[in-house]
């Protein structure tokens, strides 16, 4: 006795399975028949369909990672420290001018406060880069501490140029240009240590 095939349509899968009976006991043995193919309307996306899935989900990540980078490159901070440190040997080294010999105080009062400015400028932008940098290459407290107390060296040295124009001090004392040596000593040791650092 043999059975008629039969026949099942799921949208997606097409199969056909034929079922032969054999033998006096009415024993069978089935012999399925199975082709996967997608059929038009199917819910079941074609392969083409997920690789332009996945393509546009790759563009949209990329777009993502471009727009906001969870971990900024490492910035090195030592080349401001350097040119930190430069200014401020130059406006040492004005200010010394003036405790030496006082003359045309208020030129040379005028270039300190430039010098003032530019390292101001370059605090700022420590600060800044700092702000926006994940991994820094020392320690984020060490950075900010030291171009804070470099930048505050200037704004004392700047302040004392001031003083000096203010206070119309046309015969400075040893005692003034004895210290302005030292402090413009200091600055270039501190140039010298920071010199070449940059990794």
């Amino acid at each position: 006795m043999s059975g008629s095939p039969a026949h099942y349509d799921m949208g997606t899968l097409k199969g056909s399975q034929t079922l032969a009976r054999s033998g006096s006991g009415g024993q069978s043995s089935p012999t399925p028949t199975r082709s996967w193919e997608p059929s038009k309307g199917s819910l079941c996306p074609s392969a083409p369909s997920v690789q332009a899935h996945e393509v546009d989900s790759a563009a949209r990540f990329s777009d993502t990672a471009q727009n906001m980078r969870f971990l900024p490159r490492e910035e090195s901070f030592f080349d401001d420290f350097e040119k930190h440190a430069a200014k401020t040997v130059e406006g040492c080294r004005a200010f010394l001018e003036m405790a030496e010999s006082a003359t045309d105080c208020g030129a040379v009062s005028a270039r300190v406060k430039a010098i003032e400015s530019e390292c101001d400028h370059i605090t700022h932008g420590v600060v800044a880069r700092l702000h926006r940098t994940f991994i820094t290459p020392i320690d984020r407290n060490d950075i900010f501490r030291l171009i804070s107390k470099m930048d505050d060296v200037m704004d004392f040295v700047e302040a004392a140029a001031q003083n000096l124009v203010v206070y119309d001090i046309h015969e400075p004392t040893t005692e003034l240009a004895g210290l302005a040596r030292t402090l413009m000593h200091g600055a270039e040791r501190v140039l010298e240590a920071l010199s070449g650092c940059a990794i």
